[in-house]
């Protein structure tokens, strides 16, 4: 099992695409995988368990097992459901919330006849460089 994430390197874009072609910047796009377990990550009720499935769709590696924490049955559920959500949605969110910074700072945003602020656009790169693992 792999995935189709990969950054582009050229010049400074830093935007991840789901296609293995190339960004729109002009650069293409680095094929290598993130180096974290391959998603999509899913959740058992039962086991308590965040797992991957194998080619044949049957669970093969657990990622992490929810029993084991201090925290009550049902918010062992829900975080475990929150987990394997948040990693699964992690890099489409990351690429839009990086498209949307790219084209705003082509002049292309406007929301309601507002322009995005300075303040929204530096948020929003606080958040890319906190998913990228850089803050």
């Amino acid at each position: 099992m792999t995935n189709n994430f990969g950054a582009c390197h050229h010049r400074d874009c830093t935007v991840w695409t789901t296609e293995p072609a190339a960004c729109d910047c002009g650069g293409t796009a680095n094929k290598s995988p993130p180096q974290h377990t391959v998603l999509p990550w899913h959740y058992d009720h039962q086991t308590k368990e965040i797992y991957i499935l194998d080619d044949e769709n049957e669970p093969c590696d657990v990622i992490a097992d929810m029993e084991t924490f201090k925290t009550p049955i049902d918010k062992a559920h829900t975080n475990g459901q929150f987990i394997a959500r948040a990693c699964n949605s992690h890099y489409e969110l990351l690429a839009a919330l990086e498209y949307f910074v790219k084209e705003n700072a082509r002049g292309r945003y406007v929301m309601d006849d507002v322009c995005i602020d300075a303040i929204t656009i530096s948020q929003a790169r606080a958040a890319i460089a906190k998913a990228r693992g850089q803050q």
